[in-house]
């Protein structure tokens, strides 16, 4: 809950995308957060998951990042030179025959994206990003005891969201704008759909 109001009130503050140099310190705090404490990274991972307007990368990189990207780079990398050293207490997964099934979703998408052009790479790399959580959540999802941990947190961030897309449609009939809005629906933190 913290981490969401925080969140947004850097984002209706104007600081998100943050500078260059914010972006990159909070970036190596990230990684080695996720070497510290790879479980707190991952459940800091599914908190920032609703958050899909703001943007943190700097305007300076050719990329925008969302929280839950940045987020995830930062534990990949980490879970990464965990595995590399050899210091992971993390047993990697066994692929099953639904992890090979599921992978043709991605697989279509950056065919179809590559194939249209456009805005369909942007989408295939969302998809992309959407499976890539999926295998880092068999990683850290073993039991019912870290899904319920998951759930939760999943469900204090999405709370989070929805006061807020309450307070965005009472601002809109006082006439304030917090951010972009439709009549009758609030945004919230999903981004809006394209086009507006």
């Amino acid at each position: 809950v913290t981490v969401g109001a925080i969140s947004i009130a850097l984002f209706l503050a104007g600081i998100f995308p943050l500078g260059p140099v914010n972006f990159w310190f909070f970036s190596v705090l990230l990684v080695l957060l996720g070497l510290y404490r790879p479980n707190w990274c991952f459940l800091f991972l599914v908190a920032v998951v609703p958050f899909e307007i703001i943007t943190v990368s700097p305007d300076t990189l050719s990329l925008s990042l969302r929280p839950y990207q940045w987020v995830f780079l930062a534990l990949s990398i980490a879970l990464s030179v965990r595995v590399l050293s050899g210091r992971s207490r993390f047993p990697l997964f066994a692929p099953s025959r639904l992890d090979y099934f599921l992978a043709l979703i991605p697989i279509g998408a950056l065919i179809s994206g590559v194939t249209s052009g456009g805005q369909g790479v942007r989408l295939a790399v969302i998809v992309i990003s959407f499976y890539a959580f999926y295998l880092l959540g068999r990683v850290f999802l073993k039991t019912i005891g870290d899904i319920r941990i998951a759930m939760a947190t999943l469900f204090a961030s999405g709370l989070v969201t929805a006061v807020y897309g309450i307070a965005q449609n009472i601002a809109f009939e006082q006439g304030i704008n917090l951010s972009a809005v439709m009549p009758g629906r609030p945004g919230a933190m999903p981004a809006p759909p394209a086009g507006h």
